[in-house]
């Protein structure tokens, strides 16, 4: 696997030490955010970060950033861009997964609603593949996906 891009949340305050924890794992392009360190990483330092972080929270690989425009297709907007993603690639419709949102925009200001269409997306995904249906679970799910609202901007990332 070549570097991906990943995001790697903490508590507030201790983003230098984290930067400097996933540098010492082999993370690239370390930058401080608020809220976490961004970096690239190859698989094997993504598994060293997951198991031997001391200082981060989640993980996040992104698999889509998209832009919401008008508050009224944001839903819509969230929807298209995760149902363009193959997840039959990423995970067998055997196992469940969950769904994690934060954030708002204007046109979603209930999370609940934004991870109904997500969930929806993924559903649609593999039905359209010809796969079955996945379960979706609120807890103890196989796999997680976080969908980061921020104003114009929306990202699905496998946790």
């Amino acid at each position: 696997m070549l570097n991906s891009r990943v995001f790697v949340s903490c508590p507030p305050g201790i983003e230098p030490l984290l930067a400097r924890e996933l540098t010492v794992l082999g993370a690239l392009c370390v930058h401080e955010t608020g809220g976490g360190v961004s970096a690239e990483a190859d698989l094997e330092t993504l598994y060293r970060i997951c198991l031997w972080s001391r200082l981060a929270s989640r993980v996040l690989l992104p698999l889509r950033t998209f832009t919401l425009g008008d508050s009224d297709t944001d839903a819509d907007t969230v929807y298209a861009a995760a149902r363009n993603i193959e997840w039959e690639h990423l995970f067998d419709a055997s196992v469940s997964f969950g769904i994690d949102v934060a954030g708002s925009t204007p046109g979603i200001a209930n999370t609940h609603f934004a991870r109904l269409r997500l969930k929806d997306a993924v559903v649609d995904a593999f039905r359209a593949s010809g796969l079955p249906r996945p379960n979706a679970r609120t807890r103890h799910s196989d796999i997680r996906l976080h969908l980061h609202l921020e104003r114009t901007r929306g990202t699905v990332s496998l946790d």
